[in-house]
């Protein structure tokens, strides 16, 4: 929590602390009543967990899409070189 001013505000990183529920339940308490009755930290409070759910979900489609390959490339080198050319003719 920082003092701006004679007004107390969060923090980025004790709203990001909050959202990984990393905060104790003395500070938990204060940021909830804290968002309830400033405009400003609701808003960047709002802003930082839609930020950080896109990004969860970009970095779960990373892993996803590199776990594919992978899978891909194992199964590729466990092939005989004869059996992918029989799957390349149909046979």
């Amino acid at each position: 929590m920082c003092i701006a001013g004679m007004d107390m505000h969060v923090e980025v990183d004790v709203l990001a602390e909050y959202f990984d529920a990393l905060t104790s339940v003395e500070q938990t308490r204060w940021i909830e009543t804290h968002l309830a009755e400033c405009d400003a930290c609701a808003d960047l409070a709002g802003k930082l967990f839609a930020n950080s759910v896109l990004l969860d979900e970009w970095t779960a489609r990373g892993v996803k899409a590199a776990k594919d390959i992978k899978s891909a490339v194992e199964t590729e080198r466990s092939t005989t070189l004869v059996e992918r050319v029989r799957q390349a003719v149909g046979w």
